[in-house]
């Protein structure tokens, strides 16, 4: 039930991702997304808002209520879900929609509308997680039992008694819900400054075509087949970043500060503990794939090593993963390739990229729906 909304931080990654695209929209319809699947237009959108803000309160009928029995469970598990659901459909209108091109104000306040909705719902459903765990495990498992309806919820209920230790008093919980916004603030504000205001400069390629060198051109250029212009690819684009290390310095400074504030709320020890217990993961995992990757290096440095020697290179190649270098001398044979593996130094890893998604927003309170 008032779990974290999964689908809503799902849409959050997967279109964070495509965001640089707003600044040069495709203008083929078959590139685009039909957002009339979701609302016939903005005053549809408007009218179903307005609708829910009005229904948001109904949920509190079930305060107080939720150990009465199994059939008053489920009908305040559905309305909850059924709830979010609709919410999810206006809020995923307006993100796409802001998506089509940052800088347009209004799609962007219609986006700010839509979290300011889905922060009314966070607000409305705060109570039921303390709730539930007041209710207590026991009663909770005999209402499954003896309701089959509720078995889509099942998950749902065994993980927000499993995060009993972590989840605070209904008071609390409420008080946190009201910073459901600031706390996404300073991704909000990330995303803007990556997506729209930054303005990324034109590159011509040694074919003649102009491109722009935002997120996406600099990953397509960058594996270009002359190791020149990748180098330039490379310093031009790094360099328009470089120019507002100030101000993204602040905002990174501003996300930590909240993540590590959300987990000492929540009686973790750690933000990382925090991340992973959501999933239900050990620390040891996440320590265990550190560790396991570095003791794997050495391996992984003698490969590039190897490529290098038996391309016939003097040093490490600096250009795009999967891009096969200039020969500048006679290869090795693979006989003596073989040989030489046991006694190859680790290799620099020029050309060769870790990326990493933008996390999902982390929201002070916890949204439900079933699984």
């Amino acid at each position: 039930m008032t779990l974290i909304p999964r689908l809503l931080l799902c849409f959050a990654c997967t279109f964070a991702a495509t965001h640089s695209f707003a600044q040069e929209p495709q203008a083929d319809p078959r590139w685009q997304w039909n957002l009339d699947e979701l609302f016939t237009g903005v005053d549809a959108w408007e009218a179903e808002r307005q609708r829910l803000l009005v229904e948001f309160p109904r949920l509190a009928a079930y305060r107080g209520r939720l150990g009465e029995g199994s059939q008053t469970l489920l009908e305040a598990l559905r309305l909850t879900s059924d709830t979010y659901r609709a919410a999810l459909r206006v809020y995923v209108y307006a993100n796409l929609q802001q998506d089509e091109d940052l800088r347009d104000t209004a799609a962007q306040e219609r986006n700010q509308l839509a979290e300011a909705m889905f922060a009314r719902f966070t607000q409305e459903t705060a109570w039921i997680d303390p709730e539930l765990i007041a209710v207590g495990e026991e009663r909770i498992r005999s209402f499954i039992d003896a309701e089959p309806g509720l078995a889509p919820f099942r998950h749902q209920l065994d993980n927000t008694l499993r995060q009993a230790s972590h989840t605070l008093g209904a008071e609390a919980e409420q008080a946190l819900s009201f910073f459901t916004q600031p706390f996404d603030a300073p991704s909000a504000i990330y995303s803007i400054i990556a997506n729209s205001d930054i303005p990324f400069p034109l590159i011509t390629t040694p074919e003649g075509d102009e491109v722009r060198l935002d997120s996406q051109g600099y990953s397509r250029l960058r594996s270009h087949p002359d190791p020149a212009f990748r180098k330039q690819v490379f310093d031009r684009f790094w360099e328009t970043w470089q120019n507002y290390r100030n101000s993204l310095g602040m905002v990174l400074n501003s996300h930590i500060q909240t993540q590590v504030a959300l987990a000492r709320a929540r009686h973790f020890d750690s933000v990382l503990q925090r991340e992973l217990f959501s999933d239900n993961l050990p620390e040891a995992v996440y320590h265990t794939l550190v560790a396991e990757v570095n003791r794997a290096l050495p391996t992984l440095h003698r490969y590039f090593r190897l490529r290098a020697r038996m391309l016939g290179l003097s040093r490490c190649p600096q250009g795009a993963p999967g891009r096969r270098p200039e020969l500048t001398g006679a290869p090795e044979s693979p006989r003596r390739a073989a040989a030489l593996l046991r006694h190859l130094p680790p290799a620099c890893l020029a050309g060769q990229e870790l990326r990493h998604r933008k996390q999902p927003r982390h929201h002070a309170g916890r949204h439900g729906h079933p699984g």
